[in-house]
């Protein structure tokens, strides 16, 4: 009735959850995490896509004008809950030095593996419904392998720079806050700029390339914390929307 287009998105996947990464002691975010590994349990994949298939049937004929799916929300490698007692039980270092050295290749082979499945299970009941692919690494990099794959959106996620767009918010409060007020572009405390339009667009920089290679490209959030000014807050939302738009890319808040 009034024009909007609906984006299913799985943010709690059989397996995987962006919120398990926080720790809840610092964040104060409470959480009942997944003990298992969607990117490395097949049970977890097949109720992956089974979920998924459920909603192709539920769905079926609605025009992709009208809804989407979004097969998973920041998908990025961290230790589950197991993994950690596993670690802690071998006297083995759980900390995010450990969880850093994992291969950021085989993280990003193994979900391209989870998305064709998931796009695979969709298409045989719904051939045209239009997928959206948040990139890997907290939607952060693009997957250029999956340039081919048909009626598909790729989207990035845009708090570039964090220590901006996150300031005050109580999610990150792992992350130390700048010791000034942000301003846009930022500065540090000596009044040099540490990030700025012309960082921003070395931020977006992979997917330049994967826009150039055939990718749609779709930015999936994006935005900056209350506790930041409206007038630093439009700022960034200026260079932020010229970036995207020299990308060609479509955005939501």
């Amino acid at each position: 009735q009034f024009g909007i287009h609906i984006d299913i998105c799985l943010h709690r996947a059989p397996g995987f959850c962006i919120l398990d990464s926080l720790d809840p002691v610092v964040t104060g975010i409470q959480v009942t995490p997944e003990r298992t590994n969607l990117f490395t349990d097949s049970h977890m994949l097949d109720a992956f896509v089974h979920q998924w298939t459920v909603f192709a049937k539920r769905y079926q004929g609605i025009s992709s004008d009208h809804l989407s799916f979004n097969l998973l929300n920041e998908p990025k490698v961290f230790n589950t809950v197991a993994e950690k007692i596993s670690d802690a039980t071998r006297g083995r270092s759980s900390s995010r030095e450990l969880v850093g050295q994992r291969s950021r290749e085989q993280g990003a082979k193994d979900y391209a593996r989870i998305v064709h499945a998931a796009i695979d299970g969709i298409r045989a009941v719904d051939p045209d419904r239009l997928i959206v692919i948040d990139g890997f690494n907290v939607a952060t990099e693009p997957l250029v392998e999956l340039a081919s794959a048909r009626k598909t959106v790729q989207s990035v996620h845009h708090y570039y720079p964090q220590q901006l767009t996150f300031y005050q918010a109580p999610w990150a409060r792992e992350k130390k806050s700048p010791d000034v007020v942000p301003s846009w572009p930022l500065e540090d405390t000596r009044h040099q700029i540490v990030a700025s339009r012309e960082t921003m667009e070395t931020f977006f920089r992979g997917w330049r390339k994967a826009a150039e290679s055939g990718v749609s490209i779709h930015c999936g959030e994006m935005g900056c914390d209350k506790h930041v000014s409206p007038q630093v807050t439009l700022a960034w939302f200026e260079d932020a929307f010229d970036v995207l738009g020299e990308l060609k890319a479509g955005w939501a808040l």
